[in-house]
């Protein structure tokens, strides 16, 4: 007659599958860690804070971006974008000294031309809401092979970015370098003369 496995032996043998059943079931529950903040993911200003995050499981050269935006009173609001790359500056600030704020989210993309993009969002009815951003003129572009530079000087969004011209190669911009103010009023960017910079405020 075969004897059955005793009652120590079944004892040790459950205890595992348990032990491993066990197991499994955390695995299953452990979720990816979001990446620490960066101060360039920061912004803060009149009380408000904007934390700029990329989803956790996105690519780093290319996706979505999510702002979370607290306000005064302790409430947030979420707002989401497209990017080309990482987030490269956060800044919230009154673009054009009207009492209004603006978020202004700065993206670089991947590679050695490091191109730029600029989202800004404005207070509207008490919520952020999308500006649109023209780009380049066909002037502008001339030249133009990325590696901007943007910033917030004087209440003014700022561009820079070096110019080439025909036979430089792409590490050796000889053209000097593109100065940029964006005007809200017209919807374009506008150069610089003579180094001063041009007014451009919101209506």
């Amino acid at each position: 007659m075969r004897k059955r496995p005793g009652t120590a032996w079944v004892g040790a043998f459950t205890l595992a599958a348990v032990v491993i059943v066990a197991m499994l079931v955390g695995c299953s529950d452990e979720k990816e860690e979001p990446p620490k903040l960066t101060p360039e993911q920061i912004a803060e200003a009149m009380g408000f804070r904007a934390e700029v995050t990329v989803p956790v499981g996105e690519a780093a050269s290319v996706g979505t971006f999510l702002a979370a935006v607290t306000y005064p009173d302790g409430t947030t609001q979420l707002v989401e974008g497209e990017r080309d790359g990482s987030v490269a500056a956060v800044w919230l600030c009154d673009l054009g000294g009207d009492g209004v704020l603006e978020l202004v989210i700065v993206t670089a993309s991947a590679g050695s031309g490091s191109y730029g993009a600029v989202a800004v969002y404005r207070q509207d009815g008490g919520r952020f809401a999308p500006v649109e951003i023209a780009g380049l003129d066909e002037g502008q572009r001339e030249g133009y092979a990325g590696n901007d530079t943007f910033g917030v000087t004087d209440g003014q969004l700022v561009r820079s970015f070096p110019a080439h011209v025909e036979g430089d190669e792409s590490e050796s911009p000889s053209g000097g370098t593109t100065r940029l103010v964006y005007s809200f009023d017209e919807s374009r960017w506008l150069e610089e003369a003579n180094g001063e910079r041009q007014t451009a405020t919101h209506q």
